[in-house]
């Protein structure tokens, strides 16, 4: 009923319990939403599909959503997406034309394993600027692909237990040799979660 009036939400964690929000629609609950934050929080689809929601910051949680590519594309408003420390059981995460997303954080120690998806792409995001992925246990593929005129900074680590790949596809040469170089830069970058 009164879901209707929240534009910003956060949730904080009591102690070490863990709010389940699974059967929440919070496009449906919550219409005019804009920012979510949850620390310690059961999460399911509806926070990446919701259709106003433009920053999400999920904090020591976990998705599980039964979708298995998460996109975020045309319909989506996200402009700034941080996970930490959280479990997020999907196969993908597809990030493409028109999407307005220009941060993406995730950050993961060894305590939360690789429980992430194992397939990143970025595609034509015109607003991108930065991509930062921090996670001490996963195994992932990084794949930029077409026009990211804003991207200035990629930072993966994976050490000291995880892995990762990465690939440029469908860029003009220019385009290509300029995040390969971003890619090469942050590769060894220092942490500072």
């Amino acid at each position: 009923m009164h879901g209707r009036l929240l534009h910003k939400l956060t949730i904080g964690r009591y102690k070490f319990t863990t709010a389940d929000f699974g059967g929440l629609d919070f496009a449906a609950s919550c219409p005019n939403l804009r920012e979510l934050a949850i620390h310690g929080g059961l999460v399911n689809a509806s926070v990446f599909t919701h259709p106003v929601l433009e920053k999400l910051h999920l904090r020591e949680s976990e998705y599980k959503g039964g979708v298995q590519d998460i996109r975020l594309d045309t319909g989506s408003r996200l402009r700034d997406l941080p996970f930490e420390d959280c479990l997020v059981h999907a196969e993908s995460l597809y990030v493409g034309p028109a999407s307005p997303l220009s941060t993406f954080h995730n950050g993961i120690d060894e305590d939360y394993g690789g429980v992430f998806p194992e397939r990143l792409e970025f595609d034509s995001c015109p607003n991108l600027r930065d991509i930062h992925i921090n996670a001490d246990a996963a195994v992932w593929h990084l794949t930029l692909c077409g026009c990211l005129p804003n991207l200035s900074n990629v930072q993966q680590d994976a050490s000291p237990y995880g892995s990762y790949t990465y690939a440029v596809e469908d860029a003009l040469p220019g385009d290509k040799k300029h995040y390969m170089s971003l890619i090469k830069r942050g590769k060894d970058y220092t942490k500072r979660w």
